[in-house]
Formats: C-alpha cells, structure tokens, sequence
C-alpha cells in the first residue's frame, strides 16, 4: 500500500475523525527521565497539556527508541535501552510502543507488518516535538529489528530536517533485503548512520546500510550466549527467546557500548577475515556504538563475547 500512513490518514481510511480515532492507531510514546526513571509520563500528538506538565526538558538531548515486532515499552529491550541511557546520561528517554498498532493495521485495513507506518507517525510526533522547542541536533533515533527499519523511515519523513544520528541493533532483513533505500534504513536519513549487525544471515539486513556498519563476530549464526543451553541458563528460556537470540545479540552489545563506551575496538576492514588475519591492524579504529567520529566510513569489524548480558 503506497500512501502516506499518518495518524490523520489512518482515521480517514476507517471513516473517523482524528479526535475519535481508536487509541489503537496510534504509536504510544513514554517519556522517562533522571526525575522519573520508573514512571514514565505517556505523551500524545498535539497534547500540549500532557507535555509541559513532564519531566522533558529540551536542553538535554532527546533519545527515542522503537523496538522490534509487537514489541512493548515493558519489554527487556526497552527498559535496558532506558536504563542505560539514563544512568550515563541526563536526557529524554521516550519509549515508543508499537504493540497495538501494528495489529490493529492489519486487522482494519489489511496491511501487512512493517516498518512504513510506524516510521511516518513517529515522524509526525517528532515534527510536533519540534514546535514545543526540540533541536534536530540533540535527537537520536535507536530502533532494533523492524524498529531499526522503522527509525530510518522517520528520520526521512520529519518535514524540518533530519535527526543528529540513528542507531540501528540489526534492523530487520527478509523482505528488506531487496527493499529500495526509501523504504528501509539508508545513510541519507540521518546527519550520522550508525548499524550493528550481528544476524545478516537470518534476521538482520544482510547488507551495509549506514555511514558505520560494524559486523560483530565473524556474523554468526549463534552468536555467544546463544545456544539452547546458554539461553536456559540465563533463566528466561522460551521459543522466541532462543530463536531470535543471535538477532537480540545487536542490542546487548548496543547497550554495553553504552555503558563501557571503549569495550569493543572495530577496525575499517573489507572483510572479517582480513580483519581476524591483522591485515587491517593499521587502518582507523572506532569503537562499538553511537560514539564514532565524524569521518569514520564504511564496514568495520569486531568481536563480543557473553559479557554483554551484564553490563
């Protein structure tokens, strides 16, 4: 379906006016800060009220993060991602929430699962956020799997301009595999692009699609920490857990970047092997995570091990 999905737009396919619209076609946006970091405050498109009566303060930068398929701000990922953020830095961490969205899409108006509607509401919550005082400059988009597709269709649809950076955990692959760059993540949708891959083989997007692409561990199938029995052991063990684990893997490392910003030294290299053999031991070295230079470029390769799950 080629059309602009905005909130408005989604009201008029179903005959309803905006204000009426169910709150099932909307994204949900949770605002966490330094003063509420357990209770968030719930933000909504155009609700001045709601907005200068949190805790958000545009002085600070601003993080939004989106997560994967159905996923909730209640989930794991989500709450790592705040958690760290927070505790490393005094910002706006809002959660987005896409768990009855999509769903909701599907049920009303046919349309399949993916990144397109998501990414053009958060847009239009952000082009709101502008007009009450957010900076372009201060914001990053952090999204995983579909949510890493999502954040790239945003950071192209804001109508002032385009967000300071995105970091994409292992966006979404499958059908996005063979997508154009306006329909998925690409380096033109934000000042700095950054992607961590770590499941091109089965989950992720199996191609370089940021200004830094770091490649973790050689992509393996079953990343560390993977197996059946070491998912087990982390005492949480369930059939999407384990399939999806070495997919995951992206945030994990994501987040322990945010906490220990120098734990994972990548190399500018034109292949893994390369890069295992020390052909490329002289080339420019970042580190894993949102915190490269402005002229790194390019593939870049590294290793991780279990300890990401502790951060």
């Amino acid at each position: 379906m080629s059309i602009a999905l905005s909130l408005g737009t989604i009201c008029s396919i179903l005959g309803a006016v905006p204000i009426l619209c169910p709150e099932e076609a909307a994204l949900h946006y949770y605002l966490f800060t330094r003063n509420n970091m357990e209770n968030p405050t719930q933000l909504f498109l155009n609700n001045d009220n709601v907005l200068s009566g949190s805790y958000i303060n545009f002085t600070n930068p601003t993080k939004m993060y989106v997560p994967g398929f159905l996923g909730s701000y209640q989930n794991s990922d989500s709450q790592d991602v705040k958690n760290a953020y927070l505790y490393t830095q005094d910002c706006n961490m809002i959660l987005v929430d896409s768990s009855q969205l999509l769903p909701f899409l599907k049920r009303n108006i046919g349309l399949s699962y993916d990144a397109q509607p998501i990414g053009v509401i958060l847009a239009e919550f952000i082009d709101y956020l502008i007009t009450k005082g957010l900076k372009l400059t201060d914001l990053e988009l952090i999204g995983i799997s579909l949510g890493g597709q999502a954040i790239g269709i945003a950071g192209a649809a804001i109508k002032t301009g385009k967000p300071a950076k995105i970091i994409g955990y292992d966006p979404a692959g499958y059908e996005y595999n063979s997508y154009p760059p306006e329909k998925r993540l690409d380096e033109t949708d934000a000042q700095l692009v950054i992607v961590i891959h770590t499941n091109p083989q089965m989950s992720g997007y199996n191609q370089s699609c940021g200004h830094v692409d770091f490649w973790i561990n050689n992509n393996l199938t079953t990343q560390p920490g993977c197996t059946i029995t070491e998912v087990i052991a982390r005492g949480a063990f369930d059939t999407i857990s384990y399939v999806f684990c070495s997919h995951s893997y992206s945030y994990h490392v994501g987040v322990y970047a945010v906490y220990h910003p120098n734990a994972f030294p990548a190399l500018n290299c034109t292949s893994y092997d390369e890069y295992a053999n020390g052909l490329c031991n002289n080339n420019d070295l970042q580190y894993v995570g949102d915190q490269v230079t402005a002229s790194a470029q390019g593939n870049y390769y590294a290793k991780a091990g279990n300890e990401v799950y502790n951060p």
